[in-house]
C-alpha cells in the first residue's frame, strides 16, 4: 500500500512539473495584439491540474510556470503581482470544480471557466495598471481606455476555453480514470 502511495505521489509530482513546463511553452505561443492584449492558452495546464488534483496543485503549476515566465523580464516587485492572475485561475477552478468531470457537468464547467477568466482578466488588468503606475510605460488614459477591450477579449477567451477544453480534456480524463482504477485495484 505504501509503495502504491509513493507511485501515486511521484506520478502527481511529475504531472505537475509537466504542466508547469507546458504552461511556459504555451506562453511562448501567445498571440500578442499591441502591448495590451493577448490571446493565450497558458491556463489549460492549470485548469487540468486544478480539476484533477485541486486548488493547491493548480496554484503550484501556476506559480512555477509564471515565475519562470517572469524570469524573461526584469525581476521586480511586479513579478509577484503578475503571478496573481494565473494563481487565481488555479484557485478558482480547483475550488469550484475539483474532482468533477467537465465533460459530465458542462453548464457548471462553462460558468466556472467564465468566472475564472473574468477574474484572471481583472487581475491582469490591475497588474497592468499597477505596473504602469510604478514604471510609467503608457499614458494612464490608454490603460484606462483598454479596460473594456481587455474584458471583451476575456469574454472571447471564455468562449474559446469553453469550446477547446472539452475536446482536449476528453482523452486526458479517460487516461485519468484508468490511472485511478489502477490505484483503487491494488
Amino acid at each position: 500500500m505504501i509503495e502504491l502511495q509513493k507511485k501515486g505521489l511521484i506520478f502527481k509530482i511529475c504531472l505537475i512539473g509537466l504542466c508547469a513546463g507546458l504552461y511556459m511553452i504555451l506562453n511562448l505561443l501567445t498571440f500578442k495584439i499591441g502591448g495590451f492584449l493577448e490571446i493565450s492558452f497558458t491556463l489549460l495546464p492549470i485548469i487540468f491540474i486544478a480539476i484533477v488534483y485541486g486548488p493547491i496543485e493548480g496554484m503550484i503549476v501556476a506559480a512555477a510556470g509564471e515565475f519562470v515566465n517572469q524570469l524573461s523580464y526584469e525581476l521586480s516587485i511586479m513579478t509577484l503581482v503578475w503571478m496573481i492572475a494565473p494563481i487565481l485561475c488555479g484557485l478558482i477552478v480547483g475550488l469550484l470544480f475539483k474532482n468533477r468531470n467537465p465533460l459530465e457537468q458542462k453548464v457548471r464547467f462553462i460558468i466556472t471557466i467564465c468566472v475564472m477568466q473574468l477574474c484572471v482578466t481583472g487581475a491582469n488588468t490591475l497588474s497592468m495598471y499597477l505596473n504602469n503606475l510604478i514604471f510609467i510605460e503608457w499614458p494612464i488614459e490608454i490603460v484606462l481606455w483598454m479596460i473594456p477591450i481587455r474584458f471583451a477579449v476575456g469574454v472571447v477567451m471564455c468562449v474559446l476555453y469553453g469550446a477547446i477544453v472539452p475536446l482536449i480534456f476528453k482523452p486526458l480524463f479517460k487516461l485519468n480514470k484508468i490511472v485511478y482504477k489502477e490505484k483503487d485495484s491494488d
